[in-house]
């Protein structure tokens, strides 16, 4: 997916065409509770809070996190940002 972003960036870039992509890391939804229950079966809870742990800002994402990243792009005003990987992770990027 990055690499096909970057070549639509790099390919249609003079056409005023922007392509970017949205990283998003852990989110609080029901395939992120599926996977806490498939980390801790008999304690959910546990896995969450492990992975909210293991987060730099200490909570799992929301998914209008991600998706107000992508409004953003989509706006008139980012013209000069593309081909490029925005993650909405929290700061897991940075450990």
């Amino acid at each position: 997916m990055v690499g096909l972003t970057k070549s639509v960036a790099l390919e249609y870039g003079k056409q005023n065409i922007r392509a970017n992509v949205v990283a998003p890391a852990s989110m609080v939804t029901k395939m992120g509770e599926d996977t806490e229950a498939g980390y801790n079966p008999d304690d959910p809870a546990a896995a969450r809070r492990a992975f909210e742990d293991s987060s730099p800002n200490g909570r799992i994402g929301r998914p209008d996190e991600p998706a107000a990243v992508g409004v953003w792009l989509l706006l008139d005003a980012p013209t000069h940002v593309n081909g490029i990987v925005v993650p909405v992770d929290g700061g897991r990027g940075a450990v």
